[in-house]
């Protein structure tokens, strides 16, 4: 990570190791994969008990029972505004600040990649915004009139234009996804 001669030391802030120059400035950092799946793995099973928990209510308590509709609310994973949402737009807020990361360090060295990772940090911000806001259940309604023929009862009708992005962007990142170091590239791939 560095060499002894630098003056600089590392400190270890759970599993976040910083080297830091003497004016305090964070050089570089690095975060142990394990670590970090380990602990979203401990939060994503924590989420899925209550669930669980929540349907199981759902399905043994008349609906106007409070503690049914609080589970429900709070914990199902088929609605909006709830803890696993909020798991999930924290998750890709962080997706979107390490893209961004990568991308100030990137635009030394390499401008192509920094294009790039900047605009998946872009892609992920937005993600977070459509998470955390629904901006994806208002588009079904300009679907819906941009495109009358479609059934009323398709419910899920913001697939349509997602679909459209995502091809695009999958078409956008394909030269870039493929230049990555071929481990990076593969989980990027499984991700």
């Amino acid at each position: 990570m560095y060499s002894p001669n630098q003056a600089t030391k590392t400190t270890n802030v759970n599993s976040l190791n910083q080297t830091v120059s003497p004016d305090n400035t964070a050089r570089h950092f690095s975060l142990s994969a394990s670590r970090v799946t380990r602990a979203l793995l401990k939060v994503i099973g924590v989420l899925l008990v209550f669930h669980i928990i929540a349907l199981a209510l759902e399905g043994n308590m008349p609906p106007e029972q409070k503690l049914r509709r609080v589970a429900t609310q709070f914990f199902n994973f088929g609605h909006e505004a709830n803890f696993p949402t909020f798991f999930s737009s924290l998750i890709l807020l962080a997706s979107a600040i390490l893209c961004f990361y990568i991308s100030f360090g990137e635009r030394k060295y390499r401008q192509d990649k920094n294009r790039h990772w900047q605009m998946l940090g872009l892609v992920f911000l937005f993600l977070t915004l459509d998470e955390a806001v629904q901006i994806h259940e208002q588009t079904m309604v300009v679907v819906h009139y941009l495109l009358p023929g479609l059934p009323s009862t398709l419910a899920s009708a913001w697939v349509i234009p997602y679909a459209v992005l995502a091809l695009a962007a999958g078409l956008y990142f394909l030269k870039f996804v493929l230049k990555l170091p071929s481990r990076t590239r593969n989980l990027f791939i499984l991700a």
